[in-house]
């Protein structure tokens, strides 16, 4: 989805599954413009933005760069800038599942905020009824009654 007349991929409409932030020189109540778009990563400190046409630009901080590119390189990102602890790539969008499986982006929260849904742990022992692996009830963690009968 490349905007007519920019040549920017807006990566809302591209990545709807991924958390999406404005990045740190976006004016608050400005429009949103699609070149302000990154997408935060979970390793490197790694972001993902528009880098212009059908390409994106990822950009990494850490402390030992070299092993991180050589990462990146073969997942078909290109070197674009380096520094002593930072460095950044490009890469054409068709790359992009390529590089988020090194990257790592975060993707949005699912219903009420909460990543994950906790459930309640079920074991069933022996004698068939519920309850944890210390024989009590999960949900009221006392231990059931014992039939006394025989």
């Amino acid at each position: 989805m490349i905007q007519e007349g920019i040549g920017c991929l807006n990566l809302e409409t591209l990545y709807p599954e991924y958390r999406i932030r404005m990045s740190a020189d976006h004016e608050r109540g400005h429009e949103r413009d699609p070149w302000n778009f990154e997408i935060p990563c979970g390793r490197w400190k790694a972001r993902i933005y528009p880098h212009g046409g059908t390409r994106l630009q990822a950009s990494i901080s850490l402390r030992y760069i070299k092993s991180a590119l050589s990462e990146l390189e073969a997942a078909g990102a290109t070197l674009w800038q380096r520094g002593d602890t930072e460095a950044s790539v490009t890469f054409d969008r068709d790359d992009f599942r390529r590089i988020a499986r090194v990257l790592r982006p975060k993707k949005k929260r699912v219903g009420g905020g909460r990543p994950f849904a906790v459930k309640p742990r079920v074991d069933a022992g022996d004698d068939g009824q519920t309850g944890g692996s210390d024989g009590k009830d999960v949900e009221t963690g006392t231990a059931p009654e014992k039939d006394t009968e025989k």
